[in-house]
C-alpha cells in the first residue's frame, strides 16, 4: 500500500516522472446561489503544488468532494 508523504519528501526522494500522484485537496469553496465562486483562496493555494508536481513529470489526479459528504 502506498503511504501519504509530504510534497517536499516526495520530490526530493523520489523520481515521479511519469508516475501517478493523487492529491487530496479540500476544495469546499464558498459559492453564490448562481454557482459563482466567491472566494478562490483554496484553489489559488493548490495551484503551486499542482504545478510543481506537473513540472516534475507526475501524472496528477485531484481527489476532493464538494459540500457535505
Amino acid at each position: 500500500m502506498t503511504v501519504a508523504r509530504p510534497l517536499d519528501d516526495l520530490l526530493s526522494q523520489s523520481d515521479i516522472q511519469g508516475k501517478k500522484v493523487f492529491v487530496r485537496a479540500d476544495l469546499n469553496v464558498p459559492v453564490t446561489p448562481q454557482g459563482t465562486i466567491r472566494d478562490a483562496t483554496r484553489l489559488d493555494r493548490l495551484l503551486p503544488t499542482l504545478k510543481e508536481l506537473s513540472d516534475a513529470g507526475a501524472r496528477v489526479g485531484i481527489l476532493s468532494h464538494f459540500g457535505r459528504p
